[in-house]
């Protein structure tokens, strides 16, 4: 066998054994590992039409999470709007008064596909995946009711502030709790003994 194929095997095998390490250096490859796979998962969703409440499973993803974030959304502002309701177009209603439209875009659901995409991938055990599937869905699930009940108020009473909220405050603190996953995966799922198939 070639010498250069004997490196790159060796090369690959320390890798695999590396990638399981808790230590600086393995969590270090794990969190370049998460990136690159959610950059890969973007893609791949990229051309997926999610932008539109239609009778495809992404569209019913969509209505479904729009649903939850508004009721949600609507109870949580209740006590600072009394009058607040959402239509049935998923539109929010201050006193008779459209204020906010939840778009699909907004509803996570985009993000929560990438990110079970990246967890089916991760090098957590299956068994781990179970849970932490769920639980990183209800994660971003509150991070997108947060991102929305914050831009109800600023929609309302300070409209010219809303791409200021939306693209920077609000977007800020959802994607952190969407890094708040990764840490909970590490501290956790992840397996403290290195698999019998990458020893040696």
């Amino acid at each position: 066998m070639h010498k250069s194929v004997i490196q790159f095997r060796s090369l690959l095998s320390s890798l695999k054994i590396r990638i399981y390490e808790q230590s600086d250096y393995g969590k270090g490859i794990r969190l370049i590992l998460f990136i690159i796979l959610y950059f890969l998962s973007r893609y791949l969703t990229h051309n997926i039409d999610s932008f539109d409440f239609n009778d495809s499973f992404w569209g019913t993803g969509h209505l479904f999470l729009a649903k939850i974030i508004s009721t949600l959304s609507c109870w949580i502002l209740k006590p600072f709007y009394p009058s607040i309701e959402f239509s049935s177009n998923l539109s929010i209603i201050i006193d008779n008064k459209e204020v906010l439209l939840l778009l699909p875009a907004c509803t996570g659901f985009d993000q929560i596909v990438r990110m079970m995409i990246v967890l089916v991938f991760y090098p957590i055990p299956p068994k781990s995946k179970i849970w932490l599937g769920p639980v990183s869905v209800c994660i971003l699930v509150i991070a997108a009711t947060i991102h929305f009940t914050i831009l109800i108020p600023v929609a309302s009473t300070y409209p010219r502030y809303y791409n200021f909220f939306h693209s920077g405050i609000t977007l800020v603190i959802f994607y952190s709790l969407y890094f708040s996953c990764w840490l909970i995966w590490e501290k956790y799922g992840f397996k403290k003994k290195i698999p019998n198939r990458f020893k040696g």
